[in-house]
């Protein structure tokens, strides 16, 4: 028998990796589901595709070409399944994936250039560690080559003060070159909230690819 359609929004859930604020009813309208996985999730925390005048899929990492889209999850299972529904040849499944995955990491790091550029962006452990102790509730990235004692500092700061928004991706020298730095920087803090938005959402879509999670444990 088949699904009625309130039987089948009622299988949808709203996805538990979902980062930002708490989902309520005035914003159902923005929800998406994934068309693999089902789980709903703000529409720019997914991945959109579209196609093309060719009438070929593409990634819209920005969400804003026109046409109809469809949004997924952006872990490498998920889109080699919507890649082989929509036709694409197996031979260039794989390539695809390679440059979504260079795209995701792309915005990402084109994101915490915003960030330095708009002045909310606070650079190296100590820089950060000072805007925590005046009051600050910052996004924290730390890049996925940090030494082990820098880890320790950061954890040590992180249970101190409560902080519940890290995120481990990358690594020190894409951090240093994206905010501007000559060297490589391990540690950043994002203050201003609506950039502490749009660099999680980015965040959470390169973890969903590379499937990446944070080390960083309280003392």
């Amino acid at each position: 028998m088949a699904k009625s359609s309130h039987e089948t929004r009622r299988s949808r859930r709203v996805d538990p990796a979902w980062p930002g604020e708490p989902l309520d009813a005035s914003r159902e309208s923005g929800l998406r589901s994934c068309v693999v996985t089902r789980l709903q999730r703000p529409k720019q925390g997914l991945l959109r595709f579209v196609a093309d005048p060719q009438g070929e899929w593409r990634a819209d990492l920005a969400g804003r070409l026109p046409g109809k889209g469809l949004y997924v999850v952006p872990a490498p299972a998920n889109l080699r399944s919507v890649l082989k529904r929509r036709g694409s040849p197996p031979t260039e499944i794989e390539t695809r994936l390679e440059q979504i995955g260079s795209a995701l990491s792309a915005r990402f790091l084109d994101g915490l250039g915003l960030a330095r550029r708009a002045g909310c962006l606070r650079r190296g452990f100590r820089d950060l560690a000072e805007a925590v102790q005046s009051g600050g509730r910052p996004t924290v990235l730390l890049a996925a080559d940090t030494a082990a004692n820098t880890r320790q500092k950061l954890a040590q700061l992180i249970h101190r003060h409560g902080l519940d928004d890290v995120w481990e991706l990358l690594d020190r020298e894409r951090f240093g070159l994206a905010c501007g730095n000559n060297g490589p920087v391990a540690v950043l803090g994002v203050m201003d909230d609506r950039m502490s938005h749009r660099v999680r959402i980015d965040a959470l879509r390169w973890r969903d690819f590379f499937g990446q999670q944070t080390t960083v444990q309280a003392p």
